[in-house]
């Protein structure tokens, strides 16, 4: 199952700032809500970071779970004890680098194959 209930504990456990919302959660930085978790129209789960000037920045994993490992280590990689939203958006996207987006790939392949009827 893929719930955002467990990965906000996980965060939550890490002493990352997140808020439970309908979509799933979000991550908060000094009162401000700036990325937004959720799942995307084929069953993979994505990260808008938003550090208020374009562009967005994206990222995907096959789960709520995998997200939250995903971010716990972006947190943890800042090496800082309060880090920026700029830190932490410059360790998700070097920590991205190294996915292993090989079952991202395979579930969305399996959606498209599920929804096209082919």
């Amino acid at each position: 199952m893929n719930s955002a209930t467990d990965a906000i504990k996980l965060l939550q456990g890490h002493g990352i700032p997140v808020e439970e919302k309908a979509y799933g959660f979000c991550l908060t930085h000094a009162g401000d809500d700036f990325a937004q978790c959720g799942i995307d129209n084929d069953s993979s789960t994505s990260i808008s970071v938003n550090l208020g000037q374009p562009p967005v920045q994206w990222f995907f994993r096959v789960s709520f779970m995998e997200m939250a490992e995903f971010i716990a280590a972006a947190y943890q990689a800042t090496q800082a004890e309060t880090p920026t939203k700029e830190d932490i958006l410059r360790c998700m996207q070097s920590l991205d680098k190294g996915y292993d987006a090989a079952a991202l790939d395979a579930m969305t392949a399996k959606f498209l194959h599920e929804i096209e009827g082919d």
